[in-house]
């Protein structure tokens, strides 16, 4: 690509990623923190156990969901400091294609950055390298985590849809008909309550981080197919016992069944919802247009 002013060939394709790329990353985090207390709200009612009781792997799956958020959130600090140690090293690579094109840009940064003085001082490139620095990790690792954040979250909804789960195939085993009354009554409060879990969770993510389904395909694409599991409630439902039930209770049972069956879903705007086809859709897209443009230079 050209240099705009003096039509100098320099590659800037590094520097347009990058510069989307941070855009993108700055609107999640200034979306979350606009929502910050809706999301609370939301995630202390996912993690809240007491009404229903604590499912069987509900522990586990909060420990390992924090593991692996760490884990991730060390990476992402990893990579910006490798990315740096990257720019350090070329150094004297950057220094000569300046020399050969007469360009004045600044090496040894994290980014490409123009300068209206001198910016080769060590100084200079030493505030330079510190600024950006701070901007990488405070811009790139809280993004990152909030990409996590949504699969943690299923991942604590679907030990909630087991316990749903193991307490429909309960229903049946009352000996008496109040006691089948009451905890159908309870798996019906309880199917309510996930259901009013999983559209806050569903607004909140598609409202905060939605629309950069491209960026954040991989991620939000296993998290959305994972939560088609929700499916499984109905198959639940329709395992249990319900033929030993009274007629009320059958009646009651067909508008649980009907309405679990209709899937859970995380909405991506503009396209659709968050799965695997979506994302070998936006693979394609991407492999098509690569290839055009290949072809055409």
């Amino acid at each position: 690509m050209s240099n705009f002013s003096d039509k100098t060939e320099v590659e800037i394709s590094e520097d347009l990623s990058i510069l989307v790329g941070f855009i993108g990353l700055t609107l999640i985090n200034f979306s979350f923190t606009r929502k910050y207390r809706k999301w609370s709200n939301c995630l202390n009612k996912i993690a809240d156990t007491r009404k229903f009781g604590k499912p069987a792997d509900f522990d586990a799956i909060a420990k390992r969901g924090n593991r692996f958020t760490l884990a991730y959130f060390r990476y992402l600090i990893f990579s910006c400091v490798f990315y740096g140690m990257v720019h350090l090293v070329q150094i004297k690579e950057c220094q000569q294609i300046n020399k050969d094109k007469g360009l004045h840009e600044v090496c040894g940064t994290f980014n490409s950055i123009w300068l209206p003085f001198e910016g080769d001082k060590l100084i200079v490139q030493i505030i330079i390298i510190t600024i950006q620095g701070l901007l990488e990790y405070y811009v790139t690792s809280p993004a990152g985590v909030i990409f996590i954040i949504p699969w943690e979250a299923v991942e604590v909804l679907i030990s909630h849809i087991n316990h749903f789960k193991s307490n429909v195939l309960k229903i049946f085993e009352q000996s008496t008909v109040q006691g089948r009354s009451d905890k159908l009554k309870f798996c019906i409060q309880y199917h309510n309550h996930i259901l009013s879990m999983s559209g806050e969770l569903n607004n909140l993510v598609k409202y905060t981080s939605g629309f950069l389904s491209f960026t954040g395909a991989v991620i939000f694409g296993f998290t959305g197919n994972y939560l088609l599991n929700t499916l499984s409630m109905s198959e639940a439902i329709y395992d249990a016992q319900w033929y030993k039930a009274d007629v009320n209770t059958m009646k009651d049972i067909r508008f649980m069944l009907a309405r679990s069956q209709i899937p859970i879903v995380f909405e991506a705007l503009p396209l659709g919802n968050f799965n695997y086809p979506l994302f070998l859709a936006i693979i394609k897209t991407a492999y098509s247009y690569m290839t055009l443009i290949h072809q055409t230079i």
